[in-house]
């Protein structure tokens, strides 16, 4: 992953956000690709859920 990186490749393993209260394997799945579309620059609107933004479940 090093030499991968010293070339400009982007590591993004899939970490679920425990903060968001995911309740489900399908929930968890749906949040790390919403994740994955945004950081390719397309907004993944309420797919994702961001911290301090109040729509996590409790």
């Amino acid at each position: 992953m090093l030499a991968l990186a010293r070339m400009g490749a982007v590591i993004a393993p899939p970490v679920p956000p425990f903060y968001a209260g995911l309740r489900s394997v399908e929930h968890m799945i749906g949040e790390i690709a919403a994740r994955l579309v945004n950081w390719v620059g397309v907004d993944p609107g309420d797919e994702m859920t961001r911290w301090g933004d109040g729509n996590s479940v409790s």
